[in-house]
């Protein structure tokens, strides 16, 4: 092999090694930024909720909203199986998968503009369906695609893709908190709108290539 053929080898292996790095970085960000829909609300959604029915009764609701995103994040990643991966295309997925995600969330943040607690809760509930639906499907795309960019450091990509994930549940009630404070019942779910949107922006760049 040539002096030539030998510094293409390694230009293309530095090329390959910084795309996967770059795929892996994004990914844990896009893991930190989906999960704060899940924690955001926590500190701030049952205040809504007294607005409309008794303080012993707030808890309940929560719970309720909590467990319909949780039973249809566990359907979106049973759906997010290695045939839909296939027949769609992990990017094209992740794109809508991310597009869902964030029109939900856009439209929890907008239930402060409703005027009546039937209309509050059903929207709550069916938003909800739809955002832990995305959820799961989101989640198992960007988990797979973090693992798969560091093959060789399968554990090191793992252990980090779940610190993001831990690290987004613990302090999302403390920027849901503040944010509401500053800006009110949307605020926090707009912004985490704007991360989500960011960050698949930066990832689609290093996702050019994958199918």
């Amino acid at each position: 092999m040539s002096e030539c053929e030998e510094a293409t080898d390694r230009e293309l292996a530095i090329d390959r090694r910084r795309h996967q790095r770059w795929v892996l970085i994004t990914m844990i960000g896009l893991r930190f930024v989906t999960v704060l829909p899940i924690a955001v609300i926590s500190s701030f959604f049952p205040q809504e909720v007294e607005r409309w029915r008794p303080v012993s009764e707030a808890s309940l609701y929560m719970d309720i909203i909590t467990g319909v995103f949780g039973s249809t994040a566990i359907l979106g990643s049973i759906a997010s199986s290695q045939w839909v991966i296939n027949d769609i295309g992990t990017r094209h997925l992740l794109c809508l998968t991310v597009f869902l995600l964030g029109m939900s969330t856009i439209l929890f943040g907008c239930l402060d503009y409703t005027n009546s607690w039937p209309g509050f809760i059903s929207l709550s509930v069916i938003i909800r369906l739809v955002q832990g639906f995305a959820y799961g499907l989101t989640d198992v795309i960007v988990y797979g695609l973090g693992t798969a960019a560091s093959s060789e450091q399968m554990g090191l990509a793992s252990g980090l893709l779940e610190l993001s994930f831990a690290i987004g549940g613990a302090s999302g009630p403390a920027i849901g908190g503040i944010l509401h404070k500053v800006g009110g019942f949307g605020l926090p779910l707009f912004c985490d709108w704007w991360s989500d949107v960011g960050l698949y922006d930066g990832s689609g760049q290093s996702l050019v290539f994958v199918r």
